[in-house]
């Protein structure tokens, strides 16, 4: 060999033993990928994708530090590299359907740790196709198979995104009035606020003396009162529905008697005006009614058109884009037009990007038709903030804890660690002695009452839980928890909770308030798609500044039946409404800054209210928006005093001082 073959040789060893010791030193990582619950919670399924593993190793589980020697584990042997573990876990009898502690032993000199929230509620889908009518109605051909795939569909969502999955599939002969309004009642008797409720209506849909129908099986002009489900018994469902409700209507709009009867009504229209009307009356004073902010529907075309099924697809175009949605199949032109990256890969499919990819995909397949009334272009309305239908994965990582949970931890802090805490007071002033962690979760799992971060960003791959009283305090300098997830990511307070000088950063939801009050001083919430919602609880918000959230169409702080107070706080440039009031929420705001709130609202408000509350400001300023206070009810009392206000408009029923 010459010179330069030896100098190539020794080239390509140099690199290649480079390249072994780059590999070497790769840090070990572990990701929960896929998490499902049995229907009884008594057990769990997880798969867990590990990666680059020094040596060979045997994973043993155990749950809430409960060992699983009957765990019915595969794939548990790790020879080193990216391998995937599942496991079947037995849950404790007092931990099922409650978050879950998981620790992996047996890896190489390594302890993981993770997390695992249950799904909060169940899933009732109701679908009914219709493909055979009576007199004056052509049958259908896809809208059996319609029902069919979509409950297929959302049956699989069991021990995912929902606990149990209950399905209404009624066809043909069981679609009958009787049995459709049975089992809406039952759905609306038994459905929770933590529920989702999903109905498809496929069917013939006509207007006959200014009511709109969805025909049922043998439906027929002369017999409606026994074979179609008239619109008022729709807009009753709709509105009693406590859970999450998404309804689908893929009924033909502009059937051949409609477009032949002069100065007849447009289903499209009477249908949608009034689900809008019976849900203005549900939320207005006095009503008895649930105030559900969790809902959306979506009709298969606009007024005057057809809703169109093709054989060749085995569907109609409507319910063959809400399936593609659901099953993450985005068509690539459509869902680019619908401002959904195709190859992105997602965790779950909510509402907005349901709604939105449906809009486009049917607009797109009806494009060619030469019929103007063969057009298609679905309409909706998202009555209030979006929420998850599907789930496709988990992606939880697991926390490796250096020489296993039974290492010595060193007796100070340790400046790198990120976290530090200690029983009592003041960390650094108490003179107790601080044990350093890795991350907030790991903090938060040793059980102090009092969290001290180090300053700086401190990463939040995952919700946090805090289910019991807790401080985390970001010290004179601050501290900021970014989300490295656009998936999930936040705090989710269940208790009686303290931050100072703490920002959140980047997060899908920032602050989930559900119980206790959460108090908040310092810091600020920025870049988050939903900033804070506060739901039946208490928040109170010291100098806080809400800036950049809201994604181009979620409100900052959204308060259902809670209480809220804030002071010196500061909202600037968020997308949408800075806050809005729903049900019987009070707010009370003193000696703060709206500036440029509702960007992405022509006529949006700094304050939007929708309820029965009361909300009081005083000695704070407006600007940059086209409403100052907005509010639909005008029995809601609002106080103003000493306001600086320099927005067009103001609101209804303004009470003075």
């Amino acid at each position: 060999m010459n010179a330069a073959g030896r100098a190539v040789t020794a080239w390509r060893a140099a690199a290649l033993a480079l390249l072994t010791c780059s590999l070497a030193s790769a840090a070990p990582s572990a990701v929960v990928e896929q998490v499902v619950w049995s229907e009884d919670g008594r057990r769990v399924n997880l798969t867990v994708q590990l990666t680059d593993l020094g040596a060979p190793a045997e994973v043993q589980f155990s749950v809430s530090g409960a060992p699983q020697s009957r765990a019915q584990a595969r794939g548990t042997a790790v020879t080193g590299g990216a391998q995937r573990v599942t496991a079947e876990l037995d849950v404790p009898a007092e931990r099922r359907w409650k978050p879950l502690e998981i620790t992996m032993s047996g890896l190489p000199d390594l302890e993981g740790q993770v997390t695992l929230t249950p799904p909060a509620g169940n899933l009732y889908v109701l679908a009914v196709g219709v493909a055979t009518f009576g007199k004056g109605f052509a049958n259908l051909s896809a809208t059996v198979n319609d029902a069919q795939s979509l409950s297929a569909t959302l049956e699989r969502q069991q021990g995912r995104l929902y606990r149990k999955v209950t399905s209404y599939l009624l066809t043909e002969e069981r679609a009958t009035r009787e049995q459709v309004e049975r089992a809406m009642a039952d759905i609306a008797a038994r459905a929770t606020p933590d529920d989702t409720v999903v109905a498809l209506l496929s069917s013939h849909g006509e207007v006959f003396g200014g009511t709109y129908y969805t025909m049922l099986y043998r439906g027929a002009a002369d017999d409606l009162e026994r074979t179609a489900l008239p619109q008022q018994v729709i807009q009753a469902f709709y509105t009693s529905v406590k859970g999450r409700t998404l309804l689908l209507i893929d009924t033909c709009t502009a059937g051949a008697a409609l477009l032949q009867t002069k100065g007849a009504q447009d289903a499209t229209q009477v249908l949608v005006q009034g689900i809008n009307d019976s849900v203005s009356r549900a939320s207005a004073p006095g009503s008895k009614a649930f105030i559900n902010e969790y809902r959306a529907f979506i009709t298969a075309a606009g007024p005057n058109q057809q809703s169109l099924e093709s054989a060749s697809l085995g569907h109609g175009y409507f319910t063959l884009a809400v399936l593609e949605a659901l099953g993450n199949q985005f068509q690539p032109d459509s869902a680019i037009q619908a401002n959904i990256d195709p190859n992105k890969p997602r965790s779950e499919i909510q509402t907005l990007q349901l709604l939105s990819y449906v809009v486009t995909r049917v607009r797109n397949l009806s494009a060619d038709e030469t019929d103007a009334r063969r057009r298609q272009v679905p309409q909706f309305d998202p009555v209030s903030v979006p929420f998850p239908i599907v789930q496709f994965a988990v992606n939880v990582p697991v926390d490796l804890i250096a020489g296993g949970a039974r290492a010595s931890r060193p007796a100070q802090p340790d400046e790198s660690s990120g976290v530090f805490m200690s029983p009592q007071g003041d960390d650094r002033a108490s003179g107790a002695r601080a044990q350093p962690v890795r991350t907030l979760t790991q903090a938060l799992a040793l059980g102090f009452s009092r969290v001290t971060l180090l300053p700086g960003l401190h990463d939040l791959p995952a919700e946090v839980i805090l289910n019991r009283p807790v401080t985390l305090d970001g010290a004179a300098s601050g501290a900021t928890l970014r989300c490295t997830s656009r998936d999930v990511g936040g705090l989710n307070i269940q208790a009686d909770v303290t931050l100072i000088n703490v920002s959140l950063r980047g997060c899908p939801t920032a602050l989930t308030v559900t119980a206790g009050r959460l108090t908040m001083r310092g810091g600020e919430v920025r870049g988050a798609i939903r900033a804070a919602r506060v739901t039946r609880a208490s928040a109170d918000f010291q100098g806080v500044q809400f800036a950049e959230n809201g994604a181009g169409r979620y409100t900052a702080l959204a308060l259902l039946d809670a209480a809220a107070t804030l002071d010196g706080a500061v909202f600037r440039d968020n997308d949408y409404d800075a806050i809005r009031v729903e049900g019987t929420s009070t707010l009370t705001v003193q000696g703060s800054t709206f500036d440029h709130n509702a960007r992405s609202a022509t006529r949006g408000a700094h304050i939007w209210v929708n309820g029965t509350g009361r909300v009081t400001l005083t000695g704070s300023a407006f600007s940059g928006a086209h409403y100052s206070v907005a509010s639909v009810n005008p029995g809601t009392p609002i106080t103003r005093c000493a306001i600086t206000d320099r927005t067009p408009g103001h609101t209804y029923q303004i009470t003075g001082c």
